[in-house]
């Protein structure tokens, strides 16, 4: 109401002529959102230019179960258009059409359903469902449209007229009706897809809705040895195997693996996920970094080079990927704890230790990493690492979820250069990375679309 570009929708020619103001959903119209609402709509009232009384419409399938209710929901129309004028007569409610089973109803075998549905699915043609129709049931008079032919044959299915009562009461799961009915699931899907498409006179067999829901990402978790593994759910243990959450670095994305580490009742420390100090007592527990990646410095030997940062190996640390245990590489003591799970699940790690690479937010109690390890990018503000959660945001979820879906579980040839152009989505271009060297994620990425 305030872009120039849009003020003939509310004055002039076209700001005369409002008559209507219609909310659908008008039940999700509550508490901020509510306010929020019921004030600009005070504002295009104030703003239109027309003489007309505007008629407020309301539609909701949830607000108000009965006449009962029907005085909160004049209140809740009142004060959402505020407004003083909704009255009991301006409330309308559906019924429903109750069918009644008529007397020559049939049992039809349950392959019907699949036959017919496919054939709907095919050709689209009522004259072709018909044929398929009366080699089922050759009585049958052919509709004028395929809902009306669908209707007329399942209305005279006993089937029917069984999980309907099945579904008088209360709701029912679909795997209840199918152990009533004795039906596969396949059976049920078709006999269900097949209904909803008959309809006659606005009358439909089943008002079906299908819902797609979604989760959002609460994170991502890897395995390190001996197998890798991507998960995005949260989880302990894979198989034999430590789970671990992880983030990226926002510029290189090097993974990080995040946690924290506790001493177990053997004396070793363990690496994990989750922390198991109480946040409201006394003893305090940060948040740990560690770059999985310690084979960029060169600490792929038992002895550390000369030419390798002497802070980089004192904070590199030996991680096991079964058990958790965690302990310094390069200890100058020789009765250093370690696990006795093997060598082949042991994977080098290095921690952001110092002031250098962490933030102490002191307002909120938490550490963050404001420079990364591997490219040195650092972050002015927040974190330098990024989390895999998508919870504030709904567009990103839907996109994330539905990639997700379509990794492929066959293995496929993948050729170098795709691998490169790949990695390049998630890699900057930094002159000091090697060209040859793929980001780390793409590292662990790359594997599970191809395999």
């Amino acid at each position: 109401m305030i872009r120039p570009w849009d003020n003939s929708l509310f004055s002039g020619e076209y700001g005369m002529t409002w008559k209507f103001i219609v909310l659908d959903e008008a039940h999700t119209y509550t508490g901020a959102t509510g306010i929020e609402v019921a004030m600009l709509l005070k504002r295009l009232k104030a703003r239109l230019e027309t003489n007309n009384t505007i008629q407020y419409i309301l539609t909701s399938a949830t607000l108000g179960t009965s006449e009962r209710d029907n005085g909160e929901v004049i209140d809740f129309a009142d004060t959402l258009c505020s407004v003083d004028n909704f009255k009991n007569e301006n409330i309308i409610r559906s019924e429903r059409v109750k069918l009644y089973p008529p007397e020559n109803v049939c049992d039809f075998p349950k392959n019907m359903y699949s036959e017919l549905y496919s054939c709907i699915e095919s050709y689209n043609s009522n004259e072709i469902l018909y044929e398929k129709v009366c080699e089922f049931y050759p009585q049958l008079k052919i509709g004028d449209d395929i809902g009306e032919t669908v209707f007329d044959l399942v209305s005279h299915d006993s089937r029917y007229y069984r999980i309907k009562e099945i579904l008088t009461d209360n709701a029912v799961s679909v795997f209840d009706i199918m152990r009533k009915m004795n039906m596969k699931a396949d059976e049920m899907c078709d006999f269900i897809s097949l209904a909803s498409k008959g309809m006659k006179n606005g009358v439909m067999l089943f008002d079906a809705r299908y819902h797609y829901f979604l989760r959002t990402l609460e994170g991502a978790y890897l395995t390190i040895a001996p197998e890798k593994k991507l998960f995005i759910e949260p989880r302990k243990t894979y198989l034999d195997s430590k789970v671990f959450k992880f983030s990226v670095c926002r510029s290189c994305g090097e993974i990080y693996l995040t946690g924290y580490t506790a001493k177990g009742e053997d004396g070793l420390n363990y690496f994990s996920s989750e922390c198991s100090v109480d946040p409201l007592g006394p003893k305090k527990s940060y948040m740990e970094y560690y770059l999985l990646d310690a084979g960029k410095f060169g600490i792929d030997k038992d002895m550390p080079s000369e030419t390798i940062d002497e802070n980089i190996i004192s904070n590199t640390y030996t991680l096991c990927g079964k058990c958790g245990a965690i302990w310094r590489r390069f200890s100058a003591g020789p009765s250093v704890k370690k696990c006795s799970c093997g060598s082949r699940y042991c994977t080098s790690i290095i921690k952001a230790a110092d002031k250098k690479y962490l933030k102490l937010n002191e307002f909120s109690n938490s550490v963050t990493v404001k420079k990364c390890l591997s490219c040195d990018s650092s972050a002015n503000a927040g974190n330098v690492l990024r989390d895999f959660y998508m919870g504030q945001s709904a567009a990103a979820s839907v996109i994330g979820t539905a990639l997700y879906g379509e990794i492929p579980s066959s293995k496929n040839v993948i050729h170098e250069e795709y691998a490169a152009v790949s990695c390049e989505l998630y890699s900057a271009s930094r002159t000091s990375r090697p060209k040859n060297r793929q980001c780390g994620i793409c590292a662990y990425i790359l594997p599970f679309v191809i395999s």
